[in-house]
């Protein structure tokens, strides 16, 4: 296992630190308790130095064998050395020659420029003198000054592989979120200023955004503690290392389960996330395994990002809701949870506060709550609130010619239905996008309309229906169509159909439920989605 850890340094070395060639001499300047790193290819016999003009303050060497982090060389002031170099140097300058040997692994060299002490700081020079590239020094007469340290990691290598690691956490995390702002931003200003889309959801892509932001977190986490067994050799990192990368993995295949799970007993009985499943499920189990959970490929395939179908599944507002309550169970309870834990865990045997650690915590401890208040606030919805599913068709080839603007124009006929129709709040209101394939030359509105139970048992599905037909009778829902669609003629509209939502029915006293009463269907269909098909699809189709 040990013979990995290399790999895992070489990755995270790569954001840090420059490089410094033989016969090169590089400036810079450090702040208080400040260092810099430079990376070099060795040879038989390599000297450094800050002699120099430029060089203004006490200076320190420091030749790090990056794996397993060992200072192998180190030199503070030079003992004369730079006199030859430089007659005006420092007595603080530093000068250090190393002689060269294969390490047990292939792993890079770095030197290390820093100060004294936290009170020494400013400009300095550093120059690399190789065996290819003498300066007519004797450089056995300089080993006097070479301070070779025990070959046990010491704390201030550990210290800049701790760096180092933060840092790349840091950077990962800061590139993924910019990701996820420069696609919901790029997508917000389509949607706005250039192609119309309407149905674009920048909230489904922040709440991605979360989700894969925790999980990856997770995987840096476990880099961190693979990094903190290798140095410290305590067999209680190794537990949390290993411990940390099942809570990853556990969480991600129950999301899986549950993804399958809701398919098979629900969606694939919708006409539309059948079809949708049939050319995309594939793609959809391989982003859920690549954001680590499956509600963010759910949101992400339902934020209609740049109006492209396949960023939209069809799956309504309500379906959605009842599914992403279910990660209470695999996320918060099978990953934040014992992740916080697991970095709690950490910090203690650290002693000291990271930034991995820390940094996971917070999105963890955010994910919690959000998860847990979400849930407490859906349950109470379910207890409260009702809903009607009302399709509506609207054919004609005026539609079908402006299809590409009709699939994503909605939002002046949804203020017409909710002020002007309906005479309820807007977003009690919820219009899917349409495509083709429910109906003939037309498309079908799935419009879904949320409301608070009444004491009295009134069941409002009736009164939708009556109200909706009444602007198609007098041709004020056609002319909003029209007009948002920008159609040449007037569509045709009709076979409005109104009933109350699989997730909402509730039986009554007399073991009738109310949908049954309202729209005189079979008990057997209560328990269908919308877009019900006859025929029983195999489960085979997911995998398709």
């Amino acid at each position: 296992m040990a013979k990995l850890f290399p790999v895992i340094f070489s990755l995270l070395s790569i954001s840090n630190g420059q490089t410094i060639s033989c016969g090169e001499t590089v400036t810079g300047s450090l702040s208080a308790g400040g260092y810099q790193i430079y990376y070099f290819t060795p040879t038989s016999s390599n000297t450094f130095y800050t002699c120099g003009s430029v060089t203004n303050f006490d200076t320190k060497i420091e030749v790090v064998l990056e794996y397993p982090n060992t200072v192998v060389a180190l030199n503070d002031d030079h003992h004369g050395n730079c006199t030859s170099i430089y007659s005006g140097s420092l007595s603080t300058d530093s000068y250090l020659t190393w002689t060269y040997s294969v390490p047990a692994y292939s792993v890079p060299y770095y030197v290390r420029v820093c100060g004294y002490d936290t009170s020494s700081y400013g400009d300095y020079s550093l120059t690399f003198v190789c065996s290819d590239d003498d300066v007519g020094i004797v450089t056995t007469a300089k080993t006097s000054n070479l301070q070779t340290v025990s070959p046990t990691p010491s704390p201030t290598a550990y210290t800049i592989v701790s760096s180092r690691t933060d840092n790349s956490y840091l950077y990962g995390q800061v590139i993924t979120a910019l990701v996820f702002a420069i696609l919901g931003l790029l997508s917000l200003l389509d949607a706005k200023y250039c192609r119309k889309n309407d149905y674009f959801s920048l909230p489904a892509i922040l709440t991605a955004a979360l989700h894969v932001l925790d999980v990856y977190g997770d995987g840096w986490f476990v880099v961190s503690a693979a990094v903190d067994y290798a140095e410290s050799d305590n067999t209680q990192f190794l537990v949390i290392c290993l411990l940390s990368v099942v809570f990853i993995l556990l969480p991600v295949i129950s999301s899986l389960v549950q993804l399958h799970h809701a398919s098979c007993k629900y969606w694939l009985f919708d006409t539309r996330i059948r079809e949708w499943l049939l050319s995309y499920s594939q793609l959809l189990y391989f982003v859920s395994v690549v954001t680590g959970s499956s509600f963010a490929a759910i949101e992400i395939f339902n934020s209609n990002l740049f109006g492209l179908d396949v960023f939209y599944m069809g799956i309504s507002r309500q379906y959605l809701l009842g599914f992403t309550a279910k990660q209470v169970y695999s996320m918060s309870m099978m990953e934040d949870i014992p992740q916080l834990i697991l970095c709690t865990w950490s910090l203690v045997l650290k002693g000291r506060v990271d930034l991995i650690e820390v940094g996971n915590m917070i999105f963890s401890m955010i994910s919690i709550v959000v998860t847990v208040v979400s849930m407490c606030l859906q349950k109470q919805i379910y207890k409260t609130q009702e809903s009607a599913h009302v399709t509506i068709d609207v054919t004609g080839e005026c539609v079908m010619k402006q299809f590409k603007i009709c699939k994503n124009r909605i939002s002046e006929t949804h203020a017409f239905l909710y002020q002007s129709v309906l005479g309820i709040h807007e977003k009690s209101v919820e219009i899917q996008k349409p495509f083709v394939g429910d109906i003939r030359n037309g498309v079908r509105l799935h419009i879904h309309i949320c409301y608070v139970c009444e004491e009295s048992g009134v069941n409002p599905v009736v009164r939708y229906e009556d109200l909706l037909n009444a602007s198609i009778d007098n041709g004020s829902l056609q002319k909003a169509l029209k007009e948002e669609w920008e159609l040449e003629d007037l569509p045709e509209i009709g076979n409005v159909s109104c009933r109350l939502s699989k997730y909402n029915l509730k039986a009554n006293k007399t073991g009738k439920s109310d949908e049954g009463e309202a729209t005189g269907e079979s008990e057997t269909n209560h328990y269908l989605p919308p877009n019900t098909v006859t025929a029983t699809p195999t489960k085979l189709i997911l995998f398709t």
